[in-house]
């Protein structure tokens, strides 16, 4: 299985800053007057926002940006607007908004009530969970609705999947990865047969594993078939910019009426992981 249809926008970067609108103004205010667009976007989040072979960022996010643009030049009577791309991280993502570096942040956000930070969230675009990801050949060996006392599991340190796994197996033994390519090597250990199963967002070790070649009809399988959680994914932006985010939400909608463009199997996981948490 291989990713099709990848498609990379050119984004035009500026070589000086803009400060983001003062605490007050609105994200559209600043669009209309200074025609930049900033967006925090992740390079470890397959498919959502990853590096391709050329080092260019690519995903499920650049396809939502170009959607989001155009409803943006719409809203303002406007013929240019400049994208400009920054780096975000599981780490700064809520900080990146807060601090209005930028404004809002693209990845596999999970919309929830207490961040600790001053943002919200749009709309969800997407929806995922806890799933395992290990040899088809392991699967008799991991039984979840056992202890999984002495089975080696794979998850990135101070993730929610983290706090999920010691308190639902804490007899497990877990082995931590951290970093941006934390979740990466975590699923090549798989591969390597260093550990039993990494664990994470089902669609994030679908992606990591597409793009390493794994073939999921007969060598590898997630586990369980339908996520443990349900996690909805939603934009990271401002806080009390209502006009901002009801256009982020258009942008959504239409969004979510293109993405099945993309790859069968994440059309294929995206339909499942829904029909299944809507009908929880």
């Amino acid at each position: 299985m291989r990713f099709v249809k990848l498609k990379t926008l050119f984004l035009a970067i500026l070589c000086l800053g803009i400060s983001l609108p003062a605490q007050g103004n609105s994200t559209l205010d600043y669009l209309r007057e200074n025609r930049v667009l900033k967006v925090g976007i992740r390079d470890d989040a397959i498919p959502f926002g990853y590096r391709s072979n050329q080092g260019n960022l690519t995903g499920m996010c650049i396809d939502f940006i170009a959607i989001l643009r155009q409803q943006i030049l719409a809203e303002i009577g406007q013929d240019t607007l400049t994208i400009r791309l920054i780096e975000s991280s599981l780490s700064n993502r809520f900080r990146l908004v807060e601090e209005n570096i930028v404004h809002l942040e693209c990845g596999p956000n999970t919309i929830r009530e207490n961040t600790g930070f001053k943002i919200t969230f749009s709309e969800a675009f997407f929806v995922s969970g806890t799933q395992f990801l290990l040899k088809t050949s392991q699967r008799t060996n991991i039984n979840l609705n056992s202890d999984l006392a002495n089975v080696s599991l794979g998850v990135l340190r101070g993730s929610t999947t983290e706090k999920y796994l010691r308190e639902t197996y804490p007899e497990a033994n877990l082995v931590l990865f951290q970093g941006n390519t934390g979740r990466t090597r975590g699923v090549q250990a798989v591969a390597q047969g260093n550990i039993d199963a990494m664990v994470s967002d089902g669609i994030l070790l679908l992606g990591e594993g597409i793009v390493l070649g794994f073939d999921f009809n007969q060598t590898y399988t997630l586990l369980p078939s339908n996520p443990l959680t349900c996690d909805y994914y939603g934009m990271i932006l401002p806080e009390d910019d209502l006009e901002w985010r009801e256009l982020v939400n258009e942008a959504i909608a239409e969004f979510n009426t293109t993405q099945d463009q993309w790859l069968t199997e994440i059309r294929d996981y995206f339909n499942d992981a829904q029909n299944y948490c809507q009908s929880r």
